[in-house]
This record gives structure tokens, C-alpha cells and sequence, in this order.
């Protein structure tokens, strides 16, 4: 319970401290929103990360697919849940289904 705002007003404020993370490593983003895929893809890049967007699950299991036969697999999967053609939650099930280590994020 806060009776009043005292103690806030004289404590000082800090600056936050900034993280510097970097990243290294191969990211399938699967996302249908344009605007989604346009801002998560830039903070991972921007963080290092080589960023590779699906538009649907469908589409992110060919790439993932074409990723391993050409020896370059990706390390990562983003993942929205509600997606036209193949949701998240049944590109996740197929994955395990193959017995894929890939860590999902969903």
C-alpha cells in the first residue's frame, strides 16, 4: 500500500544500464505481419544476428528443411502461434514429430 509519493520524489533517479548483447547465429523468423517481421528482424540484426523471415509455418519448414541440406541449419526459431497455411503450434509439433532439436520460440 503507498500512501503518497515521498519516498520517490527524493529518491534519485538512476540511468538504466544498457545491455551489450550480441548475437551470432542463424534466425528463422516465421511471422505474417509485415510490421512485425520488419521490427523483430531489425533488433536481431541490429544485435548480430543473421535473420531469415517466413511468411507462415509452411514456408518455415521448407526453409528450415533446405537449411539443413545445404549444411547451414538455423540455431534459432521465432515463432508467431496464429498463422495462415501452418500455425506456430503445428510447425512446433512437426519439428518434435522429426525429433528436431531446434529451440522454438514461440
Amino acid at each position: 500500500m503507498v500512501n503518497g509519493l515521498d519516498l520517490v520524489k527524493a529518491s534519485s533517479p538512476t540511468e538504466p544500464k544498457m545491455l551489450s548483447l550480441k548475437l551470432n547465429g542463424k534466425i528463422l523468423l516465421a511471422e505474417d505481419g509485415l510490421d512485425n517481421q520488419r521490427l523483430i528482424a531489425f533488433h536481431l540484426r541490429k544485435a548480430g544476428a543473421v535473420v531469415d523471415i517466413a511468411d507462415n509455418g509452411l514456408i518455415a519448414l521448407t526453409m528450415i528443411d533446405q537449411a539443413i541440406i545445404d549444411q547451414s541449419p538455423y540455431q534459432l526459431l521465432l515463432t508467431d502461434m496464429q498463422m495462415p497455411e501452418m500455425d506456430g503450434y503445428k510447425l512446433a509439433r512437426t519439428l518434435r514429430n522429426r525429433n528436431s532439436d531446434l529451440p522454438v520460440v514461440a
